[in-house]
């Protein structure tokens, strides 16, 4: 289990973090192409989970979008200790676990309703593409 305490907060050039070896999460060019989006008008909201080897736990997605987008750095949230076992495990809970979120539709209707005033099409928000 990760110990909160040794946790670290840090911005890490693109160039020194590697990709997980295992990861079974696969993306589009379009998924990549719709976090480039949401990197361009929200900014890279969420830190890259890595361990001490910089190698990333969570976050391929937007790593490879920031690419895209001309970053040389990302923020990073330093796991220092997380077993090999666990970071396995988290790489594919991460991963499941957003995918069995579902949508209240009423809300989400309501949300993308272009009477609501300042209206974004889901392009602007960076979820088209």
């Amino acid at each position: 289990m990760d110990n909160p305490e040794k946790r670290s907060y840090e911005h890490v050039k693109i160039s020194d973090l590697q990709a997980a070896p295992r990861n079974a999460r696969t993306r589009s060019k379009r998924q990549i192409d719709q976090i480039a989006n949401s990197i361009r008008r929200f900014g890279f909201t969420n830190p890259v989970l890595i361990d001490d080897a910089r190698v990333i736990i969570a976050g391929h997605g937007p790593v490879s979008a920031a690419k895209d987008v001309g970053l040389t750095e990302v923020p990073c949230l330093l796991l220092s200790s997380m077993t090999a076992e666990d970071k396995r495990a988290y790489v594919i809970a991460d991963n499941k676990l957003a995918l069995n979120a579902g949508w209240d539709t009423q809300i989400l209707a309501s949300e993308l309703n272009p009477t609501h005033g300042d209206w974004h099409t889901t392009t602007q928000m960076g979820a088209g593409a």
